[in-house]
């Protein structure tokens, strides 16, 4: 509940627009997946009013994000170990929101027309996340299709897409939509999983 509770506490100040040129992707994805001066100018644009809103709200976002990535990772942490997971998926569970508190320091740090050194800190402690939260994920899939009865069972079908589309969100541009609708179907499914588990408890 907590994960749902931050992501509600995020959404008025995530930015649906970024200051550059339109894109399909949300700019915090664009941002976080930046690989060069010209992908962060796509997301900010020039100096002037919006780029400096977009930041603001972008502080906002990633302040709050401190905690959501203590809540999810306890939260598939807690799924996997639940559901007789080995360790080292539950260890991969941990390692993600370490890789996303490094990303929030790049992203808190970096100077959008002059990046430096933590534009390469950003792009690898990003698409590390994004991996590993993908094969927490897929991890899930498997142990809830092994382990679960019934109706919960088939919720393993919404955790089977994390990974490639993980992997295709970090590596293919046209496919970084994709990341936070598959994330969220898996993460829901987390949540319709416990809440049949206490039931039948």
């Amino acid at each position: 509940m907590a994960v749902l509770a931050l992501t509600a506490a995020m959404a008025p100040w995530n930015p649906t627009e970024g200051c550059g040129e339109p894109s399909r992707t949300p700019p915090i994805i664009a941002f976080e997946l930046a690989t060069d001066r010209a992908d962060l100018a796509a997301v900010f644009g020039p100096p002037g009013a919006c780029r400096e809103a977009l930041v603001r709200s972008f502080q906002i976002v990633d302040g709050i994000d401190y905690a959501f990535m203590i809540a999810y990772g306890a939260m598939l942490a807690f799924a996997l170990a639940a559901l007789g997971a080995r360790r080292w998926t539950i260890a991969v569970a941990v390692a993600a929101p370490i890789a996303d508190a490094i990303e929030n320091l790049a992203l808190f740090s970096i100077d959008v027309d002059a990046p430096g050194g933590w534009l390469p800190v950003l792009m690898v402690a990003a698409r590390a996340k994004f991996v590993l939260l993908g094969i927490a994920s897929c991890a899930i899939a498997v142990h809830t299709w092994r382990h679960e009865p019934g109706r919960a069972r088939w919720l393993a079908l919404a955790h089977a897409p994390a990974l490639p589309l993980a992997l295709a969100g970090v590596a293919v541009p046209a496919a970084a939509p994709l990341l936070t609708p598959t994330f969220a179907a898996s993460w829901l499914a987390v949540v319709v999983w416990a809440a049949l588990r206490e039931r039948r408890a």
